[in-house]
């Protein structure tokens, strides 16, 4: 925990100073669909004058979440929430909101969203907290996985899809959203963002817990000294979004890769790209039979070239490509600046070329870090 007294230490030193720049007020609006049910909006305002334009940017992107055209209602307009709440942390360069709620629209849905804005510009910064498999070293990820997830994990989706009449849950084996630390066990949760509101039901459900014994040998060395030294997962607010930016760029640059060569045949692939040199090196494997095939190979701003080895003889080739413009068999990665890119992949030797059609991708960094480009 030491390791980030500076970062407490400057919350409450600037949070002193900000409060000469900026407050929240809480603004109430009743739901027009229950007059009775009240709703607390966050408003910034701005203290001094030179502030304002800033306060202004940061008001118009909240309204936006309420769907709002200002802090009062129209005559005509709707207010199809319920239930709001928020919280805030400022210091001088950041506020933090949280935001709580439940929006009522066809299919009711409960929210709980987190915002940091810079309080330089009004803009919205990222605030993606580091992904599960960064903590990992290039080996360890796939093999913990293999080891203590994958088939508990498949059990509950074959319950959820028979449950559900067939339908199959639009999350993956591999979207663990929640995890954190307590008295030295990790313990980690599927998403429940799997099913659509209406049959939310069928929702699949494991939860998991893991000593820092048998974590040790998968996580690198970073990983374990976040997890479980500085116990990251217990940050929050402006201190969680200060160590993240602190933090991220550490992670080991890999790409874990999921999907099926000819359509056929599941794969997974494991890689590690090196800027000093654009290289790559990694494996991957038939999920059948999970005999690591070496690859290596190197890549640019938009493209992986890899190529296979078995018994230091070369088996064949990987092409993938990252595309801006849309493909059908394309994977979609998004991007925070809400811009999307397009994974497609190939396959070949001397004999035969087959698609290779991916299913899921897990980027420890957003691509355009990690590529380069």
């Amino acid at each position: 925990m030491k390791i980030y007294t500076w970062i407490i230490a400057l919350l409450f030193t600037s949070a002193a100073i900000s409060q000469e720049k900026y407050t929240v007020q809480k603004i109430n609006i009743n739901s027009t669909l229950f007059a009775d049910t009240k709703n607390e909006i966050p408003k910034v305002v701005a203290l001094k004058k030179e502030y304002a334009a800033v306060a202004n940017i940061i008001n118009k992107q909240i309204l936006e979440e309420y769907s709002l055209t200002g802090f009062q209602l129209n005559k005509d307009e709707e207010f199809r929430f319920s239930g709001c709440t928020f919280s805030y942390q400022i210091n001088t360069t950041h506020l933090f909101l949280k935001i709580e709620g439940e929006y009522l629209g066809p299919y009711p849905s409960q929210f709980d969203n987190e915002y940091i804005f810079n309080l330089k510009n009004g803009a919205l910064e990222n605030n993606d907290n580091i992904p599960f498999q960064a903590f990992f070293t290039l080996n360890g990820y796939l093999d913990f996985m293999d080891n203590y997830w994958l088939n508990d994990i498949k059990k509950q989706f074959d319950i959820s899809i028979k449950d559900c009449e067939g339908s199959e849950p639009y999350c993956t084996y591999y979207d663990i959203d929640k995890y954190e630390v307590q008295n030295n066990q990790l313990s980690i949760s599927l998403t429940n963002d799997c099913y659509p509101h209406v049959v939310k039901v069928c929702t699949p459900y494991l939860t998991k817990s893991f000593s820092k014994e048998i974590m040790k040998k998968y996580l690198s060395e970073w990983g374990y000294r976040i997890l479980f030294n500085a116990n990251y997962v217990a940050y929050k607010g402006i201190e969680k979004f200060l160590i993240n930016q602190k933090e991220r760029d550490n992670a080991e640059n890999n790409i874990f890769l999921f999907g099926k060569t000819n359509k056929l045949y599941p794969i997974s692939m494991a890689l590690q790209l090196s800027k000093k040199d654009n290289t790559v090196s990694g494996y991957y494997y038939y999920d059948k039979k999970k005999i690591k095939i070496k690859l290596s190979g190197t890549f640019t701003g938009n493209s992986i070239s890899l190529n296979e080895y078995t018994n230091n003889q070369n088996t064949g080739s990987f092409s993938l490509k990252f595309e801006e413009n849309y493909k059908p068999d394309g994977f979609s990665i998004y991007e925070n600046d809400d811009k999307s890119k397009y994974l497609t992949g190939n396959w070949s030797n001397q004999k035969s070329q087959f698609k290779v059609i991916f299913s899921e991708v897990l980027l420890n960094k957003e691509s355009k870090n990690i590529l380069g480009k």
